[in-house]
């Protein structure tokens, strides 16, 4: 992935973050350890509903092993917990 592709992705899962994050915490989530965002907004497709990105850079990014989509989702996602 592009240094550009990349920046795409991690504007994508902040704004699908946004997006879900209304849901569950309007339902009244508990607070959520940092691993459990990253799942929630990489898995079920939330991405790719939400996330704004060109569909070739998201084409590019699932192409990668999850454990490198984890990482680039790491330094999006930095705090420990969320509410």
């Amino acid at each position: 992935m592009t240094p550009e592709q990349i920046k795409q992705i991690e504007k994508g899962l902040n704004w699908t973050w946004g997006i879900v994050a209304q849901d569950l915490f309007s339902e009244g989530q508990p607070p959520m350890p940092r691993s459990h965002v990253i799942e929630v907004v990489l898995d079920a497709d939330y991405l790719e509903s939400y996330g704004q990105v060109p569909k070739e850079t998201l084409k590019e990014f699932r192409k990668l092993d999850y454990n490198a989509q984890i990482k680039i989702a790491k330094e999006v996602f930095r705090a420990s917990r969320y509410s």
